[in-house]
């Protein structure tokens, strides 16, 4: 590795400290969900195992860029960009409740631990079509994200089975196109609510 700009003990000393910041968020994850009593909620997630490395490499990236000294406008932030309905967008709830708002809140501090500033940006819109959208997402989630989260189902993929699947993979395509090749996640909103079976 290149020399860093700081001691290694003030390096590791800011590693630690983002680690630890990690770990209060993902307690507090887990106890506001109340996971230990309904595990279920953490299969609601899932990624390949490629896509998990692919992910763990880009904040790796970025965090020895800057604790080594060698940041630059792209390893010094970590832009998050939501895009979907009013589910993501979070109609009838306070701003600041909204899934775009608390995701930054809580990716925030650790990131911040080691000199990446966290931007949430909120490109969700209610009752949306899929064309032009989700044709376009680096005019709407902005050509530097480094995430770029898809939630339309509702809108888009419920009704028109069969259909729209051109439209999925063209989003897709533009994304992995875009300047920094952002992680592209997707979340559904076409699914029932859960019922106390479920979550036992």
């Amino acid at each position: 590795l290149p020399l860093a700009s700081e001691s290694d003990e003030v390096i590791m000393e800011k590693i630690k400290g983002a680690e630890q910041q990690t770990v209060s968020v993902m307690n507090e994850i887990l106890k506001e969900w109340d996971v230990a009593n309904y595990p279920n909620f953490l299969k609601s997630v899932a990624m390949t195992r490629t896509s998990w490395e692919v992910m763990k490499l880009k904040f790796k990236h970025k965090i020895l860029s800057n604790v080594l000294g060698k940041g630059n406008d792209d390893t010094l932030s970590f832009v998050l960009a939501f895009m979907g309905s009013s589910v993501t967008a979070g109609h009838d709830t306070p701003f600041n409740e909204s899934f775009p708002v608390r995701t930054g809140q809580l990716m925030a501090p650790p990131l911040e631990a080691v000199g990446i500033k966290v931007e949430s940006r909120n490109a969700a819109m209610g009752n949306n079509p899929c064309v032009p959208y989700d044709l376009c997402p680096k005019t709407f989630a902005g050509a530097d994200a480094d995430l770029v989260h898809w939630e339309q189902s509702y809108n888009c993929f419920a009704h028109d089975v069969g259909k729209t699947g051109p439209v999925f993979e063209q989003f897709i395509r533009q994304g992995v196109h875009m300047r920094k090749h952002p992680v592209v996640v997707f979340s559904d909103s076409a699914t029932p609510n859960w019922n106390e079976k479920e979550c036992d």
